[in-house]
């Protein structure tokens, strides 16, 4: 029987490929669904998954060279992840989503099963999604603690910028060593570079994804242009209402 088989792959080699490549997927179906999931197939919960991506991204693991970051490639334990200009990128995590925005640049100090990730961010802008999983952000100059929950975190010259859309975390500077503040839906919370802490509620601008328009003409939009970043998730109820949801693999 083997004999036979042998003969005619020898004969057709293209469909002898199609029949091993289709055995490989079918293995890999039966690995997910027998209960290995994907950390099985993309070699454990230490490692992230790339979902989508824009533009200039690259990583690098520890000290080594940077390399460019392409869609569904396996982003390891103690990665660095940056950005060029008009770059974005989309990362997937144990059902917990990570997003980087253009000229931005992350460490992931840690993607343990059993311990909360630890995530640094050292510039830019970035969107987080944690679903019932504990996480720790550092910024150079705030320190969060997170239990599922969506919001954005921001940084530059003038020090770091948190903006909640769901749940609640715990924000505090990292030169205060003092118990920190409980941020809740709504609220926006800047750490200056000496440890200051100033709190808004932005709540009546935001319902989900839609952005009631008079937010980009208030005070605060105007004076801090990080807030301009909320644009990138949140759209006018009339833009919001046109767009795909395809566009977008989260509500906001």
């Amino acid at each position: 029987m083997r004999i036979k088989f042998l003969k005619k792959a020898a004969s057709n080699p293209i469909r002898y490929r199609g029949i091993r490549v289709l055995a490989g997927c079918f293995s890999l179906v039966l690995v997910f669904f027998a209960g290995g999931g994907p950390e099985l197939l993309f070699g454990g919960t230490d490692r992230a998954l790339v979902l989508r991506r824009i533009g200039d991204v690259k990583f690098r693991v520890g000290k080594g060279p940077w390399r460019p970051l392409r869609v569904n490639a396996v982003v390891p334990d103690k990665s660095y992840i940056k950005t060029g200009a008009g770059a974005k990128v989309i990362i997937l995590y144990n059902n917990s989503q990570i997003r980087l925005g253009e000229r931005t640049m992350i460490r992931i100090a840690s993607l343990k099963e059993r311990k909360p990730v630890e995530i640094h961010l050292i510039r830019g802008m970035t969107w987080f999604n944690f679903k019932k999983r504990k996480a720790v952000l550092f910024t150079p100059t705030a320190i969060a603690g997170v239990r599922g929950t969506k919001f954005a975190l921001m940084h530059d010259a003038r020090g770091s910028l948190i903006c909640m859309c769901e749940g609640s975390l715990d924000i505090r500077a990292r030169s205060n060593k003092s118990r920190g503040r409980l941020i809740t839906r709504g609220e926006s919370v800047s750490i200056g570079t000496k440890g200051s802490l100033k709190s808004k509620n932005f709540s009546k601008y935001f319902k989900k994804r839609t952005m009631d328009p008079s937010f980009s003409k208030s005070d605060p939009y105007r004076k801090d242009p990080r807030l301009s970043s909320c644009a990138s998730c949140h759209r006018s109820k009339k833009a919001a209402d046109k767009e795909k949801e395809e566009d977008d693999p989260d509500d906001y």
